[in-house]
């Protein structure tokens, strides 16, 4: 009987504690978040912000193709809380995000993804080469050059939050997304909007 009596004890005092707990505040949540984006831990990620939609920054390029890939992109990722401010159900978290400057990565890929897309295509006419060859050939480019890269840079944003069920959700929007990939995804996005406006 005391046995039972001290296990009940013990139950409702766990219990009464971890209803104590403190929510996160939305700077820890924005921190929670990234650290979350840097480890790959996507279950984690994805329960304060639309991971798919974050992690989409290449406008289906199919840069991320592979694990390495992403683990590169993410690898050299690293924030700083400078302020935040909340009013009710929403909030507003200034930070720092630094990651390598992936701008010249991309442009460097451009160039060399154009040869290896002439290349394969004077290659089929010829019976060989394939889709499949030239994917991989232009993943091992683009995690070589990644690999090479060293520089950073550094992007200030303010990032908005919103309280669902007293839980801090992050607002997804382009400044996040290219502060966390080095200016890659602006990068494409121009790109893209050249070849489809080439006026």
């Amino acid at each position: 009987m005391k046995k039972t009596m001290a296990a009940l004890m013990a139950a409702i005092l766990i219990f009464t504690l971890s209803g104590c707990e403190k929510p996160m505040t939305p700077g820890q949540t924005v921190s929670k978040m990234l650290d979350a984006v840097k480890a790959l831990d996507r279950e984690t990620a994805a329960f304060y912000i639309d991971y798919d939609r974050l992690m989409d920054y290449s406008e289906g390029d199919n840069l991320s193709d592979t694990d390495e890939t992403t683990r590169l992109l993410v690898a050299n990722l690293s924030y700083k809380i400078l302020s935040e401010e909340q009013n009710e159900n929403t909030a507003t978290v200034k930070a720092e995000i630094t990651n390598l400057d992936l701008k010249p990565v991309f442009s460097e890929y451009v160039k060399e993804a154009v040869q290896l897309i002439f290349d394969n295509a004077l290659s089929s006419q010829g019976g060989d080469g394939s889709e499949e060859d030239l994917r991989e050939k232009m993943q091992t480019v683009f995690i070589e050059l990644l690999k090479k890269q060293s520089e950073t840079t550094t992007a200030a944003v303010d990032l908005s939050l919103v309280r669902e069920n007293n839980v801090w959700k992050v607002r997804m929007d382009d400044a996040l997304q290219d502060a966390v990939f080095g200016g890659l995804s602006e990068t494409i996005r121009t790109l893209v909007e050249e070849n489809a406006n080439p006026d």
